[in-house]
């Protein structure tokens, strides 16, 4: 009998033992193994099982928040990450992109939280003004926006901002439908940026206070605007107001 899940987790019969966040791809009727070096996934188990066991796998297609995943070494934040053996990730290039880090791994086997490139992905192209060139921009770009600089660029998957010294009132234009954009304040030169997009719901505005704070933000339709998908800081995720 066919189904319809509305939910971002299934639960699958395990072909392998399996360990937690680990890459899944269906290897048999309802049935999981790991995702190998190069290797595409339909999702990143949530807890260890034995083989034969039943499993619940995040799927990737879920479209809901971020994932864990294991690394297979060592990477930076915003490593763009592909499939490395036995379910892990890691920055060498093995076939097609999986996910973006929002954190840096540390060794082999540690858990980073990370979005799904099929988020970072542009899932919609409303108008012939959305070039090629720029679809590769969002997926894989990043772009440096220096202190004092208060328009916080559409144009590029990743943004890595510097504060000055004195309070800046960022601004964020409307993007693109399904356009995912991380921020993230890699310098903090003494004064807090404050972004307030030009549409928004859920949220009023953001304080970039620290170095190390960082946002992903989804751009759902003009109406919508731009939503939180996920916050995090090095000491607390960054001040959000509603």
């Amino acid at each position: 009998m066919s189904q319809n899940i509305d939910s971002p987790f299934k639960t699958f019969t395990a072909g392998e033992a399996l360990e937690a966040e680990r890459r899944v791809k269906l290897s048999a009727a309802k049935t999981v193994s790991y995702a190998d070096a190069g290797e595409a996934a339909i999702g990143v188990t949530r807890d260890a099982v034995a083989s034969g066991a039943l499993v619940a796998v995040k799927l990737i297609a879920g479209g809901v928040g971020t994932f864990k995943v294991t690394a297979a070494g060592t990477f930076a934040v915003n490593a763009t990450l592909y499939g490395a053996a036995a379910g892990k990730v890691d920055d060498t290039v093995s076939g097609g992109a999986q996910f973006k880090a929002l954190e840096a791994a540390t060794a082999d086997g540690g858990k980073v939280e990370a979005l799904a490139m099929s988020d970072v992905e542009i899932t919609e192209i409303p108008d012939a003004s959305v070039t090629h060139a720029k679809l590769a921009a969002w997926k894989t770009g990043n772009v440096a926006v220096a202190a004092d600089a208060l328009a916080i660029p559409v144009t590029h998957a990743h943004v890595s901002k510097t504060t000055g010294a004195d309070a800046e009132a960022l601004t964020l234009a409307n993007g693109t439908a399904g356009q995912i954009l991380v921020i993230d304040l890699v310098v903090d030169g003494g004064g807090s940026g404050t972004l307030t997009p030009t549409t928004m719901t859920g949220f009023a505005t953001i304080v970039f206070a620290d170095a190390g704070d960082q946002v992903a933000l989804k751009y759902v339709d003009d109406t919508i605007g731009w939503i939180i998908v996920g916050a995090t800081g090095v000491a607390a995720p960054p001040a959000i107001t509603i």
